[in-house]
C-alpha cells in the first residue's frame, strides 16, 4: 500500500474504492495493470505528507510517469494552473489550503484542469468527505490504498480528453 514500508502484491489488493465503476471492476478482476496505462503521464502529486509524496514519486516515476511533488494546496494550485498535468493526485485534508478548497479555486479558474484531479484520502468516514466526492464524481483513492488501484485510477484517467 501506498504509504507503508512493506510492498505487497498488486493482484492481492482489496476491491477499489474510488468512484469509477468500470476502473472499480477492472482492479476487482486483477486487470487494473500496465493494460489499464495508455500513455506516460505527467503528474502533480498534493500531499502534506513527506513520506507518501517520496513513495508515490518513486513508485510513478518507476512506471514511467513524469511527477512533480508539492507539500501543500497553495503551491499546488499555483503548478496545477501553470502546468501541463495530465493528473493531479490531490489529498483533501492539508494545511492552508486543502484540497477541497484548491478543487474549488481550480474550477473556478480553470475547469479542465480541475477535471484531472483524483482525490487522496483517508478519510470517508465523515459524511461532509464522502458527499462532496460524490457530489463531484471525480475519482477518489481511499488510503492506504494499493498499487493496483493507483494503476487503474491512472487508466481512467489517461483515457479523460486533454
Amino acid at each position: 500500500m501506498v504509504g507503508s514500508r512493506s510492498t505487497p502484491d498488486p493482484a492481492a489488493g482489496r476491491p477499489s474504492r474510488w468512484s469509477c465503476r468500470s476502473a472499480r471492476a477492472r482492479a476487482r478482476r486483477g486487470r487494473a495493470g500496465a493494460a489499464g496505462e495508455s500513455k506516460p503521464l505527467s503528474i502533480l502529486v498534493v500531499d502534506d505528507e513527506p513520506h507518501i509524496l517520496h513513495y508515490m514519486r518513486a513508485t510513478l516515476e518507476s512506471w514511467g510517469h513524469t511527477v512533480e511533488v508539492a507539500s501543500d494546496g497553495t503551491y499546488a494550485l499555483e503548478r496545477a494552473l501553470a502546468g501541463p498535468f495530465d493528473v493531479i493526485i490531490c489529498d483533501l485534508r492539508m494545511p492552508h489550503l486543502s484540497g477541497r478548497e484548491m478543487y474549488s479555486k481550480l474550477a473556478r479558474q480553470d475547469p479542465r484542469v480541475a477535471e484531472r484531479i483524483i482525490f487522496a484520502t483517508g478519510d470517508t468516514v465523515r459524511g461532509d468527505t464522502l458527499q462532496f466526492l460524490e457530489a463531484l464524481g471525480r475519482p477518489y483513492l481511499h488510503k492506504p490504498f494499493t498499487l493496483a488501484e493507483l494503476r487503474a485510477a491512472l487508466g481512467h484517467a489517461s483515457k479523460q480528453p486533454a
